[in-house]
């Protein structure tokens, strides 16, 4: 989804652990893009390895805003009208894991309605 991506589209991705190359390698392919990563910068993820503090530091050295939402659960990526939910993390093990996704399409009404949610939560 990333990859198809208009010039100057916004990619909102939201998981609560981020481990291995995926965020690392969409960002990649994101650089004429607004990328926002939202996650949970949670002490017990860190210690536990679900959360690697150097892919969230290089992402912010690119100019990548990387924010902290307390008890995120949620998994997903948007991007335009398109919408990923599922139960993957944006981890190594998410890319192996026997998970379940959804990608959708969108109506006009539903971004507009899930952009003040997003940024509601990014205030």
């Amino acid at each position: 989804m990333a990859k198809e991506a208009k010039f100057g589209q916004e990619i909102f991705i939201f998981s609560p652990f981020i481990t291995g190359n995926l965020i690392v390698d969409i960002s990649k392919v994101t650089s004429d893009k607004s990328l926002f990563v939202i996650t949970s910068l949670s002490p017990s993820a860190y210690l536990g390895g679900s959360l690697d503090v150097d892919i969230l530091t290089n992402l912010l050295s690119k100019g990548i805003p990387v924010f902290h939402l307390t008890n995120l659960h949620a998994k997903l990526m948007l991007v335009g009208t398109k919408l990923t939910v599922g139960s993957q993390n944006f981890t190594d093990g998410g890319k192996y894991n026997e998970e379940t996704s959804l990608v959708c399409d969108v109506s006009k009404d539903q971004i507009e309605s899930l952009e003040e949610k997003i940024t509601d939560l990014l205030k």
